[in-house]
């Protein structure tokens, strides 16, 4: 290895001596004012776009952190490395995108609650666990007196739904009977309500409808709906994630542009 030669004795009279310190940038939805502040300050000429979602506008942010590949107010780069940037959110994503810079889409947060939902749905969707939160009824405390359940369009072009009614409404009819049999309307003990109510959820149905709340970042939501929109994922899960799909087209034009849209002429409850 040659010879380093260090000008000014080793030091550089351009060094700036700066001090630690974090900055807000999110407590939820939308850019903390300390945030946006430190954008003036910084004299950074990058804003977020009022006219692309929190999420894809804190993508972006993201993005341009990593490589400083932002402009001064004044036309300089930040980066001297860079002559030229990717202006605007879509172009920057779709870059983001094609380079699989995925980390990048793991920050904030986008909550969905799936609302009568299958127990079939909700034990299959609780295996995608990176970068998700969960929150579901609890058979523990809720009891099934009046059971929801939705019954997949393929068992109806089987012709056996008026089987599957009758099956749902003796199983309810049996679970019904054990209530009143262990008279669980008059217990005190809240502590034996719950006892009871963990036990008979065992004998529930499988299809029971009940509702969990899940939180996505932007990377395992992609990974989300491209496995359950397949034509090999299960038929409740094809049949909700592709009004999710739908939905969430319409919010990130930005993080989906790669995917193939989903035009769907449904009602969405």
């Amino acid at each position: 290895m040659g010879t380093i030669y260090f000008k000014n004795g080793g030091g550089t009279k351009d060094m700036i001596e700066v001090t630690p310190q974090p900055i807000i940038v999110s407590t939820g939805v939308g850019f903390h004012h300390e945030f946006l502040k430190w954008i003036e300050n910084e004299k950074i000429e990058w804003r977020p776009s009022p006219s692309i979602s929190f999420l894809e506008n804190l993508y972006e942010f993201a993005g341009r952190l990593c490589y400083e590949s932002w402009k001064l107010e004044d036309g300089s780069f930040v980066n001297k490395n860079l002559t030229k940037i990717r202006e605007g959110n879509f172009d920057y994503i779709k870059n983001i995108l094609e380079v699989d810079h995925g980390s990048v889409l793991e920050h904030g947060s986008i909550v969905i609650l799936f609302h009568n939902v299958s127990r079939v749905f909700t034990h299959e969707l609780v295996r995608h666990r990176v970068g998700t939160a969960m929150s579901q009824t609890s058979g523990r405390y809720v009891r099934y007196d009046n059971i929801k359940f939705w019954i997949p369009p393929s068992i109806y072009e089987l012709g056996v739904a008026d089987h599957f009614k009758d099956i749902i409404a003796a199983t309810e009819d049996t679970i019904r009977g054990i209530y009143d049999g262990l008279d669980i309307n008059n217990e005190k003990n809240f502590s034996i309500k719950k006892k009871i109510t963990s036990a008979i959820r065992r004998i529930a149905p499988n299809g029971l409808a009940n509702n969990i709340l899940f939180s996505f970042n932007g990377r395992s939501l992609r990974h989300i709906l491209k496995m359950r929109t397949s034509p090999q994922a299960e038929e409740e899960m094809q049949f909700v994630m592709k009004i999710l799909q739908y939905k969430m087209e319409k919010e990130f034009p930005s993080l989906l542009q790669d995917f193939i849209k989903q035009s769907l002429y449904c009602k969405i409850l």
